[in-house]
C-alpha cells in the first residue's frame, strides 16, 4: 500500500426514490468500498475514525474490506486522510490498539 487511505463521509441518495442514507466512502489506488448504514455522521475526525474502528474492527484476514483497509493502515503505521485532511500514524496509532 503505497499511498494513504482516504475517508470520505457521504450522504447517499436512492434514485429515483429519494431517499438518503449516511456513511463513508474508504479508498486507496486499489480498493474503493463504502459503508452506508451511519444513523448519523460525527463532526470530528477522530470520532469518525474511531467509529469506522468500531464498526469494522481492525482484525487480521478480514474479509470486511474497510477492515482489511484499516488493518493495511495499521500494518504499515501509515496516516489517513479524513474528509481531506491529513492524519500522520503518530496522531492515530491509539485509536488502533
Amino acid at each position: 500500500m503505497s499511498d494513504k487511505v482516504n475517508i470520505q463521509t457521504t450522504e447517499f441518495k436512492n434514485v429515483p426514490s429519494g431517499s438518503v442514507t449516511r456513511g463513508v466512502r474508504v479508498y486507496d489506488e486499489q480498493h474503493s468500498v463504502y459503508d452506508n448504514s451511519w444513523e448519523s455522521i460525527p463532526q470530528d475526525d477522530i470520532e469518525i475514525l474511531e467509529m469506522l474502528l468500531e464498526l469494522h474492527p481492525c482484525r487480521f484476514g478480514s474479509r470486511d474490506e474497510i477492515s482489511q483497509l484499516m488493518n493495511d493502515v495499521s500494518t504499515m503505521e501509515t496516516g489517513v486522510i479524513i474528509n481531506g485532511e491529513e492524519y500522520e500514524w503518530d496522531e492515530i496509532s491509539d485509536l488502533f490498539e
